[in-house]
């Protein structure tokens, strides 16, 4: 049994560093600038440079005890100087191993190195750690091994649909703002408000029947969405995904290069998912949870990014055909008062929005023109669900067997699950007094993974449904 060891990255030592790195080390830098500067040294440099001192002795020494050791069979992982620990991880049991790379990465030849089970800790990544580049890849052959794999490469206008589809303008105010705030502090400027300044101005050039406030609300969301879509995109462009037998590879980034490896036998299940703004361009992306992946478990891998709902067919039959779907398929009844059940809500917000514009616009007669916005705007947002209402009731179904496939939606996100039958977690079945009376059922499958994924299928025959649960599931639901 031959045995490799790798080391951690010296600049694993700044890692270490990090929680305290506001307390010790800026103002250390900070009464060195200043003795520079004007030949002052503050009282208290003394005590950080031996604060300092500590700190990094701590911090070798915890470098210096990092080791990652793999055989046959086991990766252990030891680290620690005072408290020790050693970690054995048997190799079959590891869901996914990610490398992340970026500029300080590439200029040191190090990459960030998180190792995942489906155990540890919620939201984290079981081990992070810096490893040498190529130690990083010698790695990844001992575990991997070497698997004849297809390569399938996705243009750049389709990360760029990625990204504009999916990217968001909440997104961008909580990336963007403490970005802003901390350019600010740095520089000594007041960039919020200079842009704030530029926005309004810009908005106070248009004419029309909005007033300026719904101008600069909107040219502020325009600018969130703008630094989202460049974050997003920034991260999937050079998609790369590698399927082989076992397991599947995947490289994005340019300025943050990522690269990421798994195995089939850890995908939790498959999602076909639209965006409102994929319905726009009649797209679909396609999504694989895996069970500890990437920097916070639980989260979601893109497998490909923008396609034809029959092109993720393809893809799904020939990269995952484990998850084909078999058994009977359920789908609701094909009615006019079955199309009725489905558009009632949706009738009844249309209603409401436009009795509480008419009791507003009356209330307050000066803000006519901003109650106007914000009912066509509600309007809006209720003719969107109508239209997801509609397609869950000419696309919606269930088709459970071994494996299951259950389309219809959650939110306002269109989405088509894939996943074995021992991958679902809760099965629940609900009935509104309408359901009772036409004998029908609202049925939700959650996925047992970290980021629970969900579908529900509505208005589905309740006495097929409960068939096809006891007989798939061995259960015994009450009648």
């Amino acid at each position: 049994m031959i045995k490799t060891t790798f080391k951690a990255h010296p600049i694993m030592i700044l890692r270490l560093m990090k929680p305290y790195l506001f307390i010790l080390i800026l103002p250390l830098l900070r009464a060195l600038i200043q003795y520079i500067t004007n030949g002052e040294i503050d009282g208290l440099l003394s005590l950080e440079l031996i604060a300092f001192g500590f700190v990094l002795i701590i911090a070798f020494w915890g470098w210096y005890s990092i080791s990652i050791t793999t055989n046959d069979r086991y990766i252990i992982i030891r680290k620690g100087f005072l408290v020790k620990s050693c970690s054995v991880i048997e190799i079959s049991r590891l869901s996914s191993i990610s490398l992340k790379q970026g500029v300080i990465g590439y200029l040191f030849k190090c990459v960030d190195c998180a190792i995942n089970t489906e155990a540890g800790r919620p939201q984290k990544s079981d081990f992070e750690l810096k490893m040498r580049a190529d130690d990083a890849k010698r790695l990844f052959k001992n575990i991997y091994g070497h698997e004849k794999q297809e390569i399938v490469k996705f243009s750049t206008y389709r990360i760029a649909l990625l990204a504009a589809t999916t990217s968001s303008a909440a997104t961008g105010i909580i990336v963007g703002v403490p970005i802003i705030n901390k350019a600010s502090d740095l520089l000594g400027i007041a960039i919020s408000d200079m842009l704030l300044n530029e926005i309004n101005s810009v908005s106070s050039r248009f004419d029309n029947v909005f007033p300026p406030i719904v101008n600069t609300v909107t040219l502020i969301l325009l600018f969130a969405y703008l630094v989202s879509f460049l974050i997003s995109f920034l991260k999937n462009v050079n998609f790369k995904l590698k399927s082989g037998k076992k397991g599947i590879e995947v490289r994005a980034g340019i300025i943050v290069r990522k690269r990421t490896v798994f195995k089939k036998s850890k995908v939790n299940n498959i999602c076909f998912e639209q965006t409102p703004l994929m319905r726009l361009i009649k797209k679909y992306s396609m999504r694989a949870s895996i069970g500890g992946y990437g920097d916070s478990k639980g989260e979601r891998a893109i497998v490909v990014p923008v396609a034809r709902h029959n092109e993720l067919e393809q893809q799904l039959n020939q990269h995952y055909p484990f998850l084909k779907p078999d058994g009977d398929t359920l789908t609701p009844r094909k009615t006019i008062l079955n199309l009725n059940r489905f558009l009632y809500i949706p009738a009844i917000f249309a209603l409401l929005i436009m009795a509480a514009g008419a009791v507003l616009a009356l209330m307050f007669p000066y803000f006519d023109r901003l109650v106007l916005f914000l009912m066509l705007t509600a309007l809006g947002i209720d003719l969107y669900y109508a239209s997801v209402c509609y397609h869950n009731y000419k696309y919606g179904k269930l088709c459970v067997g071994r494996h299951l496939l259950a389309s219809g939606s959650a939110g306002f996100t269109i989405r088509e699950l894939y996943c074995s039958k021992n991958k679902i977690g809760v099965i629940k079945i609900t009935q509104t007094p309408a359901d009772r009376r036409f004998k029908t059922c609202k049925i939700k499958f959650t996925v047992r993974s970290e980021n629970a994924d969900s579908v529900k299928v509505k208005n589905i025959d309740i006495k097929a449904v409960k068939e096809y649960i006891n007989k798939v599931f061995d259960l015994k639901t009450d009648e």
